[in-house]
């Protein structure tokens, strides 16, 4: 029996000595360069482009470190340049199924996203994962998967390129080539799937080249080549906080250019009472909207492409005193002053000064008329036809001055620039 304990001691005694060697042997910097260059050098071959990892430094039983990180596909786009990447694993990460990690931080990086006629840029690797061409593996497979359970953002920059021409102002993000950079974000619970995403976003944010700037984005997301939805969500920037949720459908990512945002995603968003959106904030994506910076509170649900939206029963609260509630069609964003609107508004309250103090967007310049002023507080229901440069509108007013039903006309005249009225009493 001694004897026997005697060996298990020795053998114990030989595996933490080899243990041991393996660590030390893993924490010199020529062998993590080494062995970075051998990951590269693998990593190229089988995906193709070019895959440069400077280090890899690996504990057996606890993280893999990877330092230099350079992804550029075999059609010369640089798709990643990271300063590291940090893996860390409660056990051994690869399994049947693909990878998965308890914790994951990926820190200063850049991440190019482009897509042109033939997908995305990540193509070739999504398809080698997808679908493997290795004459050796002939065992069926699933899709590989990912699985982390808590990723870290620090200080990312991310740019896109869908390869369309931009809106052509010189304010507003421009879609098509959006640049956020100082990214941070704190997500769990993610699973990759080829192009299928699913997550937790606990924190995200972002600042965009336009100045638009993101404080803090949490959600429930679900991300394939059609679909993306936001759940539970709450944005915040310094003039919005919307608590909503967002499904968003396309035909694929080539939908997200500029002119594919308007007319071939659809969006369907339900905004719960408390949102608080800054017009301000909003122009940055419909910039025929520049130059309005009130906030509005706002509830209710809005369906379709951003060029034909359909409202139903949408709250308005701006000002003093004016709350608005109202459903219908708007066509033809994001160029205001074409867009037409054929709206029904139900009994709300307006206050005139309300409407006189909101700032209008540059053309044209809205004026009330004078005699409008002195109603004061009113009980409005209206139905709205046309658009900013001409329309029509039936409306009943009640106020303190009386009650009013009016057929009134609008009309924009470019020279002198100034809005024409006529109405029906």
């Amino acid at each position: 029996m001694k004897r026997i304990l005697t060996i298990l001691r020795h053998v114990a005694v030989a595996l933490f000595v080899l243990l041991y060697v393996a660590v030390a042997l893993c924490n010199l910097s020529i062998v993590q360069s080494w062995m970075g260059a051998a990951a590269s050098r693998y990593f190229s071959r089988e995906w193709g482009g070019t895959v440069r990892i400077a280090s890899v430094h690996v504990t057996p039983l606890g993280h893999v470190k990877l330092r230099g990180i350079l992804l550029v596909s075999p059609t010369s786009d640089t798709i990643f340049d990271g300063e590291s990447i940090y893996c860390h694993f409660d056990r051994f990460p690869v399994d049947g199924e693909g990878l998965s990690f308890s914790r994951v931080r990926i820190s200063n990086a850049s991440y190019h996203m482009a897509v042109d006629s033939n997908g995305i840029n990540l193509k070739y690797i999504f398809n080698y994962f997808a679908h493997p061409e290795r004459p050796e593996d002939t065992t069926p497979s699933g899709p590989f998967v990912v699985h982390v359970r808590r990723l870290i953002l620090n200080n990312i920059h991310y740019k896109q390129d869908l390869r369309q021409q931009g809106h052509g102002y010189d304010y507003g993000v421009n879609i098509p080539h959006m640049d956020f950079t100082r990214i941070d974000g704190n997500f769990k619970d993610i699973r990759v799937e080829g192009y299928n995403v699913d997550c937790r976003i606990v924190r995200l944010a972002a600042e965009e080249r336009s100045g638009f700037c993101l404080r803090d984005l949490s959600a429930d997301v679900k991300v394939s080549g059609t679909t993306i939805a936001a759940h539970n969500m709450e944005l915040a920037t310094d003039n919005t906080h919307l608590r909503c949720d967002a499904v968003l459908n396309y035909n694929g990512w080539e939908s997200f250019s500029h002119n594919g945002i308007f007319d071939s995603v659809l969006f369907s968003l339900l905004l719960n009472d408390g949102s608080v959106v800054g017009l301000k904030d909003a122009a940055y994506w419909a910039p025929g909207l520049w130059g309005l910076d009130e906030t509005v509170l706002v509830a209710g649900s809005v369906n379709g492409p951003l060029s034909l939206l359909k409202i139903d029963s949408l709250k308005l609260a701006f000002g003093q005193h004016t709350r608005i509630d109202f459903d219908g069609v708007i066509d033809g964003l994001p160029h205001i002053n074409r867009t037409a609107f054929n709206l029904n508004i139900q009994p709300s309250l307006v206050d005139p000064a309300d409407l006189a103090a909101f700032h209008q967007p540059r053309h044209p310049f809205f004026r009330l008329p004078a005699t409008l002023h002195q109603l004061g507080l009113t009980s409005v229901e209206a139905t709205l036809r046309g658009s900013l440069q001409h329309g029509n509108a039936d409306i009943g007013l009640r106020s303190d001055a009386g009650d009013l039903t009016v057929h009134a006309d609008v009309a924009y005249d470019k020279m002198p620039r100034d809005l024409r009225y006529s109405a029906l009493l």
